[in-house]
């Protein structure tokens, strides 16, 4: 048993530190981010192909050039309406004439030599207006046609620009192209070339925290083995000494029940049902390492691995692979416990914990706590909860063979307040105490050892059965029966 106790020492913490279960979440995060390249890579290669057809093609040339061909088309659209205003200009000329007709018409009524020559400039005038105002018509009905013509192979040429320019947007898929469609991604080529450059970068990082946290994992199970091992040994012991009253059985990751209720602890808040919880763990040999890596491989093989709906699987996989928490790398944590089972022997067959009584609870309490090496043991009136055929065949027999024992591994100091001469009698105490109460307290009456007169008369008038106790120690061990006084003990209320 004290080679077990001491391996306990050498058993790895079971439940990973913080700092252990960050570096799970950290190395999560890191793959997931570098899940991207693939995407990243993509994007990159299509961004390339866009600016090297705009390249190829001068598109930005194309397109500035098209702006200014722009700018020309609207001053010839400009002129022309302004050319199409003849009857604006026609208009002019018509009031001029109109006010030559009345001032002629004013000077026509005054009979007079200069009147009938001022007549005749303003009629000689009339007809200078009436020439002119044909002679602007026909030239601004000439211009009209000429820049009508001038626009028209303007936009002969405008349409074969943008003709090019389609063919470019449909070669890149695109639903327009201008210039500052080709800047934006030219920046978002180069934000994503350095994103890329960062990520390639990490591949080292996560190689390293992958071979860390295996090595974690690694040690957990071997931990967890070791742990194993130490109950077992432990239980080999405790067996062998109580072969005939008590058997510890330890099943390794048997506590599937204590496995359940971790998982199901975990998933909370998921609105994962009871159901679906009991699927998994009721795959045999199943712990959290193992159902992590099913849940990052997807929804699909979670649902087809434990053969639940895919509305559970859904729920399962965003609840545990939520990139805000680290529920995953606690996942991985998570293993069933050794299942241990204590069997009693109460005569009638061997039955465990939950099926015995208080009293034959604490007989198997007691028993394994007496295979316990090197540890001082207070027992309080014990005979409360122990029926005495117990206490005669059991506890005094080990208390006797412990006390005995000199092996400092072994060594034992045991301590008990009893109202059962048994215990000190056929235990062989080395030191009685009688104990008195009074209203002070309690108070030491005597003590010394069972050999002692005055002890022994105690142990015979205060304690119940004291003097069966007395033959019992003689039949079974031995030795002279010493005459016992017949007088009340001067502490005749005290408890040995």
């Amino acid at each position: 048993m004290s080679k077990a106790i001491s391996r306990r020492e050498a058993v790895w913490e079971l439940a990973p530190p913080p700092t252990r279960l960050r570096l799970g979440s950290d190395l999560r995060k890191l793959r997931i981010e570098h899940a991207r390249l693939p995407e990243i890579a993509a994007r990159i290669r299509a961004l390339e192909h866009e600016l090297q057809v705009c390249r190829d093609n001068g598109v930005l040339q194309k397109l500035d050039m098209h702006r200014r061909l722009d700018q020309v088309d609207q001053q010839l659209a400009d002129n022309v309406e302004a050319i199409e205003s003849e009857e604006r200009w026609g208009s002019s000329l018509t009031d001029v004439k109109d006010q030559f007709a009345d001032l002629q018409a004013s000077l026509t009524a005054i009979e007079d030599d200069l009147t009938r020559q001022a007549t005749n400039v303003l009629a000689e005038t009339s007809v200078a207006i009436d020439r002119a105002y044909a002679d602007a018509v026909a030239a601004m009905r000439s211009a009209h046609h000429r820049l009508t013509g001038l626009r028209g192979a303007h936009t002969s040429r405008v349409r074969a620009l943008t003709d090019e320019l389609n063919a470019v947007k449909q070669e890149l898929h695109a639903d327009k192209i201008d210039a500052d469609a080709v800047l934006r991604c030219t920046r978002e080529l180069d934000a994503l070339r350095i994103e890329h450059e960062t990520l390639v970068g990490k591949q080292a990082d996560i190689a390293r925290l992958g071979h860390e946290r295996r090595g974690i994992l690694d040690e957990l199970n071997k931990a967890r083995e070791n742990q194993s091992r130490v109950r077992q040994d432990a239980a080999e012991v405790i067996n062998n000494r109580l072969s005939q009253r008590l058997q510890v059985v330890v099943t390794p990751d048997g506590d599937n029940e204590q496995f359940a209720t971790a998982l199901k602890n975990l998933l909370a808040r998921s609105s994962t049902q009871a159901t679906a919880v009991a699927a998994i763990t009721a795959q045999e040999g199943i712990d959290g390492a193992q159902i992590a890596a099913i849940v990052e491989a997807g929804a699909d093989e979670i649902a087809r691995r434990f053969s639940i709906s895919r509305t559970q699987a859904d729920k399962i996989y965003a609840w545990l692979t939520d990139p805000e928490a680290d529920r995953l790398a606690e996942l991985e944590g998570l293993a069933p416990r050794d299942g241990v089972n204590v069997l009693l022997n109460t005569g009638q067959g061997s039955s465990d914990l939950d099926h015995l009584s208080t009293g034959q609870r604490a007989t198997a309490i007691l028993l394994l706590i007496f295979t316990v090496d090197g540890r001082a043991m207070l027992l309080d009136q014990p005979e409360d909860d122990l029926d005495n055929q117990f206490i005669f065949d059991d506890i005094v027999t080990m208390i006797r063979q412990q006390k005995a024992l000199t092996a400092q591994e072994h060594d034992r100091q045991i301590i008990a307040a009893t109202h059962n001469p048994n215990i000190p009698m056929l235990g062989d105490a080395e030191l009685v105490a009688v104990l008195d109460a009074t209203n002070a307290g309690m108070v030491v009456g005597s003590q010394g050892s069972i050999d002692n007169l005055q002890i022994r008369t105690h142990i015979r008038q205060v304690l119940e059965g004291g003097e069966e106790a007395f033959m019992r120690r003689y039949q079974k061990y031995g030795g002279m029966r010493l005459a016992l006084p017949t007088g009340p003990a001067r502490y005749g209320s005290g408890a040995p």
